[in-house]
This record gives structure tokens, sequence and C-alpha cells, in this order.
């Protein structure tokens, strides 16, 4: 009998399958949804955030408390606030975040472009290729829970914003992000004991 022959992987599914192993390839492919006008530059440090919050998201005991401290204008929102939890639904979509920062303009600036990339052309498709691999990874947004600052998927994973100092009790999120709790001015405004304070409360 004629065996089956073997088909080759299109270029469009070597893209899915690179961009589902790694948050660093994922970043690359999607950076035009997030800044269609802007060149993505590279730098080194990218690849270390990348793989820190790779180990995070898997669960690596050294990596559960992960703090990153990088110069402004350095991705660190986007990496960790829009990038990092729309790759993270891919293979795990059950994943609950909740996100918490001192301005609420920039959480639902990054919760929209969460959204728009998992909204886009390009990751739709990209869940259909893991679909067909693998049919339980499937799911959509789901349609009573689909704003701009807080949404959910169809496999109770949910994405959510809240201002710092807001009662989070009961929100039953598996990972609590919090991204730039005190604004850069005012850490170094007042005396001393004031700036320790600041710190103490968002520590």
């Amino acid at each position: 009998s004629a065996g089956l022959t073997p088909r080759l992987a299109t270029n469009e599914e070597i893209d899915a399958e690179l961009a589902r192993r790694s948050l660093a390839e994922f970043v690359r492919q999607a950076w035009v949804i997030v800044e269609p006008g802007a060149p993505l530059i590279w730098n080194w440090h990218l690849d270390i955030i990348c793989d820190a919050l790779e180990r995070q998201m898997r669960g690596e005991e050294d990596f559960k408390r992960l703090l990153i401290c990088v110069p402004p204008g350095t991705m660190k929102s986007l990496l960790v606030s829009v990038f990092a939890p729309a790759w993270q639904w891919l293979d795990n979509p059950e994943r609950r975040k909740l996100f918490l920062a001192n301005d609420d303009d920039l959480g639902t600036r990054d919760s929209r472009r969460t959204r728009d990339i998992i909204t886009s052309e390009w990751y739709q498709g990209v869940l259909a290729y893991i679909a067909s691999v693998d049919h339980a990874k499937t799911w959509a947004l789901a349609h009573d829970q689909n704003e701009k600052v807080n949404f959910a998927n169809t496999r109770s994973g949910f994405r959510q914003c809240r201002s710092i100092g807001s009662k989070i009790i009961g929100k039953r999120a598996d990972d609590i992000v919090i991204d730039d709790p005190i604004d850069a001015k005012d850490v170094v405004n007042g005396s001393v004991e004031q700036v320790r304070k600041r710190l103490e409360e968002v520590a």
C-alpha cells in the first residue's frame, strides 16, 4: 500500500510555531500591530526581559516574584503589559491577570494594545494554527466581557486593569502585575521621609 506523503509546513505555519515558542519572536512578529509607524530596534536587554518573563510564566520558583527595573522608553511596559499576556494566552488561555498602575490612562492604553493584538488577523491566524495542532487550545474573546480595559475569553482567562490602591480581593487573579506604581517625578519630590513613605505604600 502507498504510504502517506509528509506535508511540508508553510511559511505561515513556521512563523506561527516560532511565535508560539518564543516571546521574543512573538514580539518581533506582532510589533507592526502595536507600533505600525515605528521600526523595532532590538537590543540585548529585550532578550533578557523576554527570557525572564517566559520563566515567570512557566512558574519557575526563582522568577515568581519578578522585578524589572529599566529606564523609561525601553519597552518594559510593552513587553510586560502588552505582548506577554497575549503571548501567554496562546498556550494558556485560562490564565487570569490583574494589572495595576498609577495612571489609569496608561493602563487603558496597554490593555487596548493587548486587545488589538488578540483581535488582529495575524494573531487569529496563529491561534488557528495552534488549534489545528491541539484542538483543546481553541478559544475566543468572551462577548459579555469584551471591553478595551477589561476583557475575558471563553476559557475563563481574563485581563483586568485597576488603579494602585484599588480593592482587588475577590478578583481571583493568577498573576498581579504592577507597572510604574509611582510616577517618576513624584519619587524625588519632598523630604527623604516622604519619599520613603511613598515607596513603602507600593512595596
